[in-house]
């Protein structure tokens, strides 16, 4: 009885080992505590922040070049006794057209106007410093200074 005692109680200790195996292997196959999406966009949020980092640098370079050059044109500007050698180019920035309307009057005289802005321009009128010379069909002649 002794011996067939003992092997029984053998028995259930590999079944117990046996038993804690199983459940450890099944711990280990579970899903993590964050799932995969999570996981995902935590790693997308780390290279958009890598990305912004990289975009953060490139401008600090591009503007201490442009300060450099700034303060190169004002040394020179310094050392010139006579400012008026120096040409200052003025940006135009054009307006945009949102919208053209061609009709006929009663007596068959045609009026364009332009829409720009939100508000309707006809020819001859002044938008942003530019006098509206003429309206065609596709498009606007514009005048600043005397420059079309």
């Amino acid at each position: 009885m002794g011996k067939k005692a003992l092997s029984i109680v053998w028995f259930l200790i590999g079944f117990m080992m046996l038993g804690y195996n199983i459940y450890m292997l099944e711990q280990v196959h579970q899903s993590p505590a964050i799932n995969i999406p999570e996981l995902n966009e935590l790693k997308n949020k780390l290279n958009r922040l890598t990305f912004l980092d990289s975009q953060r640098k490139n401008m600090s370079k591009k503007s201490r070049a442009l300060f450099q050059k700034m303060f190169a044109c004002l040394s020179e500007l310094k050392n010139k006794k006579n400012v008026g050698d120096i040409e200052l180019k003025e940006q135009i920035v054009l307006p945009v057209i949102q919208g053209m309307l061609k009709s006929i009057d009663s007596k068959g005289r045609s009026h364009k106007l332009v829409m720009i802005d939100g508000k309707v321009y006809s020819e001859k009128q002044k938008i942003n410093g530019f006098i509206i010379e003429k309206i065609l069909d596709n498009g606007i002649y514009l005048t600043k200074h005397g420059k079309k």
